[in-house]
């Protein structure tokens, strides 16, 4: 057809895409500007009017002849139209004819159809001149439509001249005729409903529609002399063309597909699975392939009898494009009750919403077992892996139902092996069944989504021997896939040692003569596979272990330690040691192949240690506080357990100072109580003990407020504490901050004062972090203690 469309888009378009844009914008146009006529139609002729010199229309048969009065230059022209150029009337004499008796294809249906157009006036207003046609079909018995009369009608007439036809007339109102505006013009007629209609729009609304109701009997039909003309049907009549811009003429009628007479129902070969088929049928009848836009619906039911079958109901759609006329179709539903018997019908529905009848009924039931395997794998492949003793093996999954379907959790893949090439499970399903399963000592992964590919690594082979492998695939109904490719590799030798260790940490004993390491343990290769049987080579010396001279020149410290799983953590104790120096260490681990990793880092510890003893406090063991606090010394990460009255209250462990704190968590009666202390050393090893009597006097008010408590840092106003303490002797005053593990954050001396204020932030500035905090206010010889908590 001719590009109407002026935008330069519209230069890389081919004439159908072009056609098929302007196709789906009327579409939009009829569907907001609410048509009242509810049937569906095919374009029978379209002209786009783009050409007023045209012969032949853009769709449909017909010859497009322009007329005018003889001698004079008042024929139609083109100007700017609707969609690109329109035809101008604006001569009473000017007519188009573009159907005649001698056409092939009619175009027009005398029963059902629709004519539509647009239309831009040349006047505003009511119509003052005599009437103006926009088409006629002249015959005995007019067909006709013009403007003209008592308040500017539009008149459709389908029978009849005169008072004899019958019209239907539609207002052409002063208030909305504008010559300024264009006009949608639809006309329709059915003439076994006995009705026909017409309806103007503009802007997305309806102007004006009607629908007249009733029996008549006209023809339309063409013999000599007896055309379609857009305007008058003679030149020099009495009437002429409705004066105005013409634009996109279109004829349309009924044309649904036929009905599918010939649907059947299969058991599918899947589980749950229907098999349908049928004929196609085509875009109108069975003619013409089924166009872009069509579609098949199938409405099913497990239910014999009293279904209400309709196309709203249908539970399937799909899509008809390019289907051949009388081809056969297949369509395969799954997902069914196994064993249900199910009723099927169906519709073809073309393009423009055209509806068949319905088909026949057809019936099935679905599929108890799968009776289709999983496609077999040919993509099996083997090489050696990156551990010692492994192949890499890789593949794609194939489908539960051939290539297609996703596998259940029950499905697997059936993996085997052979070391000879005269048995490769490979070769045949006899050799196959013969050879060894890697799931005897590999976790073979489990199908999951269908074609995906797998990866998996298999250990536990002899590095450097030749390993045969193939596949198959068992759905969850144990049907089996085809035996897969053969792939082949040898078992990779053990070449790549232990990572070095970067994570030691050396920390003195308790005893002044041993230190405890501790590391994240290595793989085998690399951070990969427990290096057992594998050992550790451990050096200590009183300079840096930096270098393997200085490893090797170093005291080795003999073990039988065995390598726990990659990246847990294990400690180990160094005897032997003498008390005061400062020692460091290196471990460098060795795989049962001799494998040596680098030197680990080099840490160092010093053995002198603390002795385990506790602070008296300067009142002794007597106090007010039902809850005392109770501090000393010992050796670092050392784990001091607390019993009071033979019943353990709690633990603490040493700061890295070794200092410790503990603030008793039972609330203690007035009276005598025994408090026992023991340290153990950072390897959980018993190391002393200590028992102590503490008397609890009656409980006085403290002397000091604490608030808010708990506070919030950064958060005004809670975001500091204050401690408001009794002071009147004016001594200095000194307070300490500790956390539960008995570790000092905070100490600060402030002189004289009887206000203290805490900002929560340790003595470098840095934010301490959200918990429970120990602290202790020294006015003078007298000490206040308590706890508070820090809450963001």
């Amino acid at each position: 057809m001719y590009t109407k469309l002026n935008n330069p888009l519209y230069l890389f378009l081919t004439k159908t895409q072009v056609f098929q844009v302007f196709l789906f914008f009327l579409l939009t146009i009829l569907f907001f500007t609410k048509i009242i006529f509810a049937e569906n139609y095919d374009p029978s002729f379209y002209w786009d009017m783009d050409n007023v010199s045209a012969v032949f229309p853009n769709i449909g048969g017909g010859t497009i002849t322009v007329r005018g009065e003889t001698g004079a230059s008042n024929y139609p022209s083109n100007v700017t139209g609707y969609s690109g150029n329109g035809v101008l009337f604006d001569n009473r004499y000017e007519k188009i004819d573009i159907m005649t008796a001698s056409d092939t294809y009619r175009n027009m249906d005398p029963n059902t159809g629709k004519i539509s157009f647009w239309f831009k006036p040349s006047w505003d207003g009511a119509y003052s001149n005599s009437a103006g046609y926009f088409f006629e079909v002249k015959h005995s018995s007019k067909f006709f439509s013009y403007i003209g009369g008592s308040g500017s009608p539009v008149q459709f007439a389908v029978n009849g001249t005169g008072t004899a036809a019958t019209y239907l007339t539609v207002g052409a109102n002063a208030d909305w005729w504008s010559s300024s505006q264009w006009y949608y013009f639809e006309y329709f007629w059915d003439k076994p409903s006995g009705k026909f209609g017409l309806s103007i729009s503009s802007n997305g609304s309806v102007c004006a529609s009607t629908i007249k109701n009733g029996a008549w009997s006209w023809d339309i039909f063409f013999s000599t002399g007896h055309v379609l003309t857009i305007g008058n049907g003679a030149i020099r009549d009495t009437y002429s063309h409705c004066r105005g811009t013409m634009d996109e003429f279109y004829v349309f009628v009924p044309s649904a597909p036929a009905a599918i007479n010939d649907l059947s129902a299969f058991t599918g070969l899947s589980e749950g699975s229907i098999e349908l088929n049928w004929s196609s049928p085509g875009d109108d009848g069975y003619e013409n392939p089924l166009a872009t836009g069509s579609s098949y619906k199938i409405q099913f039911s497990s239910l014999s009898s009293g279904v209400i079958w309709s196309t709203a109901s249908a539970q399937v759609t799909i899509s008809t494009e390019s289907a051949v006329p009388l081809a056969s179709v297949k369509y395969t539903l799954s997902g069914l009750t196994r064993g249900t018997t199910y009723y099927f019908r169906m519709w073809a529905v073309d393009e423009w919403n055209n509806w068949p009848a319905i088909s026949n009924i057809a019936s099935s039931w679905a599929q108890t077992i799968e009776v289709y395997p999983p496609a077999g794998i040919t993509d099996l492949t083997a090489e050696a892996g990156p551990v010692n003793g492994s192949i890499l093996l890789s593949w794609t999954s194939t489908g539960d139902d051939g290539y297609t379907g996703n596998f259940s959790s029950v499905c697997v893949f059936d993996l085997r092996y052979s070391t000879q090439s005269y048995e490769s499970p490979g070769i045949n399903n006899i050799k196959f069944n013969s050879t060894r399963l890697v799931s005897d000592f590999n976790q073979i992964p489990v199908p999951d989504l269908a074609a995906t590919k797998t990866n998996m690594l298999v250990t536990g082979l002899t590095p450097g021997v030749t390993y045969y492998f193939a596949i198959k695939t068992i759905d969850d109904a144990l049907n089996e896939s085809n035996l897969s490719n053969g792939a082949t590799s040898w078992a990779q030798w053990d070449i790549f040692p232990p990572s070095g260790i970067t994570t030691l940490s050396a920390i003195a004993g308790l005893t002044g003569n041993s230190a405890a390491l501790s590391w994240l343990a290595p793989g085998d290769d690399g951070f990969y596979g427990n290096n057992n049987p594998g050992y550790y080579a451990v050096r200590y010396a009183t300079y840096t272990i930096d270098t393997n001279l200085k490893f090797d020149s170093a005291v080795n410290y003999g073990n039988s330690w065995v390598p726990v799983a990659p990246g847990f953590p294990e400690s180990h104790e160094i005897a032997g040691l003498a008390g005061g120096v400062t020692y460091y260490f290196a471990v460098k681990t060795i795989d049962d192949a001799g494998n040596t990793s680098v030197i680990s880092n080099s840490p160092a510890v010093d053995t002198k240690v603390k002795q385990f003893k506790i602070n008296i406090p300067s009142q002794g063991w007597v106090f007010t506080d039902n809850q005392p606090v109770i501090s000393g010394e010992a050796s670092v990460l050392s784990k001091i357990e607390i019993y009071i009255d033979k019943q353990l209250d709690g633990i603490t462990y040493t700061a890295t100072d070794g200092s410790w704190l503990y603030n008793v968590s039972k609330v203690l009666t007035v009276g005598s109580h025994a408090i026992n202390i023991k340290a153990y050393t950072p390897y959980g090893e018993f190391c002393s003990q200590e028992e102590i009597a503490v008397t609890i006097m009656g409980q006085r008010e403290k002397a000091i407020t604490v608030g808010p408590n708990p506070f919030t840092p950064d958060f005004p106003p809670y975001d500091k504490i204050v401690f408001n303490f009794d002071n009147t002797g004016n001594e200095n005053v000194k307070i300490s901050i500790f956390n539960l593990n008995g570790m000092k954050v905070f100490e600060n001396e402030f002189g004289v004062a009887d206000t203290v204020v805490w900002d929560g932030k340790r003595n470098n500035g840095a934010q301490c972090s959200d918990g429970a905090y120990l602290y202790q206010l020294k006015i003078g010889n007298r000490k206040l203690t308590g706890s508070i908590i820090i809450a963001r």
